[in-house]
């Protein structure tokens, strides 16, 4: 038998029973047009916005080009109904989005089509996007882009805990509860990636707005070295616009730049150098350490988080730390599997200190 093959068998089994079609409005939830792939078949009925980045890698891997398509087109469909991507397909969550994944997923979706009048229309709503959410003032309510000239997590409302629930990490230590008062790294590594993926589209359609872009990413590089950037301790960190100050918490979130290919070689070697703050036996943490929470944070130690292994492996791939790279597919893997061979489940998210206990 093949390594992982009834752990294979049982994600070829599952698609079906999170595959949804939902085409019009219905008290709370939002109509898409095309079907779309839910997080669990218990929970979550609904198509949420960077979960469905990592679940169109499996469905890639897994040959199921149409539904990729599908996803896209919704996230596409959403950005022209509403003006924004939210956090996911119910109207109560329109007030805040999710990490910004869409020109990844674009990409993504024209190697399978090939279709330049659909990459046109693409580029024009993700820049869309890009321009009025992430970089503009939503809705009119709330600055995103700040004084600093770099992004944060919103939420119109103007509530810390769903500007966190924006993030994506929610909840964590990293902002203190105060999310909207913070800088956050990820997220602006993830805009340094659109603007390259808004470059490449450019380029591919012969628009001529390619200088546009190669400016915008060399002024988020300056920024964020200024602002997120420790030389002494070779790390990114999260920054407190309300005390002026990094904020002092290790976690996964700077090895996005990695993956957004933002770090010149050595900032990646101090990422790489540092990485064995977080690694254990059975995959990385999510930080460092405990950083006592007042209440119960997920995005905390113990947990690893899948999303967070791929961004990380993918990462150091694109640097050339391929050893390490695989070491960590291997042992998350092995931690897979053995909480399958006991549950007959994988879990969102796993205790990677206590033999992957999940919670």
């Amino acid at each position: 038998m093949l390594p992982y093959q009834k752990e294979l068998n049982y994600i070829k089994n599952y698609w079906p029973k999170i595959t949804r079609s939902q085409t019009r409005d219905t008290q709370t939830h939002i109509g898409l047009p095309h079907k779309f792939v839910i997080p669990n078949h218990l929970m979550f009925p609904e198509m949420y916005y960077w979960d469905s980045y990592f679940i169109i890698q499996g469905l890639i891997a897994a040959k199921k080009y149409k539904i990729v398509l599908d996803i896209v087109n919704n996230f596409l469909y959403l950005i022209k109904r509403f003006g924004i991507i939210p956090n996911a397909t119910r109207f109560y969550f329109l007030s805040h989005s999710q990490p910004p994944f869409l020109s990844s997923m674009i990409k993504a979706a024209y190697k399978i089509n090939q279709d330049k009048k659909w990459l046109k229309n693409a580029y024009k709503l993700v820049k869309q996007e890009y321009e009025n959410i992430w970089m503009g003032d939503f809705d009119k309510k709330i600055p995103i882009k700040m004084p600093l000239g770099l992004s944060r997590y919103f939420d119109i409302n103007y509530f810390h805990s769903m500007a966190e629930a924006c993030s994506g990490w929610d909840m964590t230590p990293r902002f203190e509860k105060r999310c909207l008062d913070i800088i956050p790294c990820d997220l602006n590594f993830l805009l340094f990636k659109y603007e390259k993926d808004l470059e490449a589209m450019s380029q591919e359609l012969n628009l001529g707005e390619e200088k546009k872009w190669r400016r915008a990413q060399s002024l988020r590089r300056k920024l964020v070295n200024k602002y997120l950037w420790d030389k002494k301790r070779g790390f990114f960190f999260d920054y407190d616009m309300k005390y002026k100050r990094k904020i002092n918490i290790y976690s996964l979130a700077p090895y996005f730049a990695m993956w957004a290919e933002f770090c010149d070689k050595k900032q990646a070697e101090a990422l790489f150098t540092k990485l064995k703050k977080f690694e254990t036996k059975y995959g990385l943490l999510t930080c460092d350490k405990d950083y006592g929470a007042p209440e119960y944070q997920q995005w905390n130690w113990p947990n690893g988080w899948p999303n967070l292994q791929y961004i990380v492996v993918q990462g150091l791939k694109k640097y050339g730390y391929n050893k390490k790279a695989q070491e960590i597919e291997e042992k998350w893997l092995k931690l897979c599997s053995l909480i399958f061979q006991k549950t007959g489940k994988f879990w969102e998210k796993y205790d990677v200190i206590r033999c992957g206990s999940q919670k």
